[in-house]
């Protein structure tokens, strides 16, 4: 829940004005063919009901896997293509417009 209000309290500091910000609440929150704010709306939602199902510690123990070679060498790979993919530039400051 504190998640989702930070994503929310977030967004008239990075919308270039009011106006963006509204729209883009509305777009999150009203469905235009599937957009992909609220898509992100939907599967969060999904996510948060999953998280609350008492079944789900049983399960995760269940289809967790063993600490193989395999699962060390899959975590050195998402390592590496996570370095990868971070930007090369330094992002603003939220507070810059301000």
């Amino acid at each position: 829940m504190t998640f989702g209000f930070v994503v929310l309290a977030r967004v008239p500091f990075v919308a270039p004005d009011l106006g963006a910000a509204t729209d883009f609440y509305v777009r999150m929150l009203v469905p235009h063919g599937g957009s992909m704010p609220s898509l992100a709306l939907v599967v969060t939602l999904a996510v948060f009901i999953l998280g609350q199902w008492t079944g789900w510690e049983r399960l995760a123990r269940r289809l967790a896997p063993k600490r193989t070679m395999r699962r060390w060498f899959a975590y050195g790979v998402a390592v590496a293509v996570s370095l990868v993919l971070l930007p090369s530039g330094t992002p603003d400051f939220i507070y810059q417009q301000f």
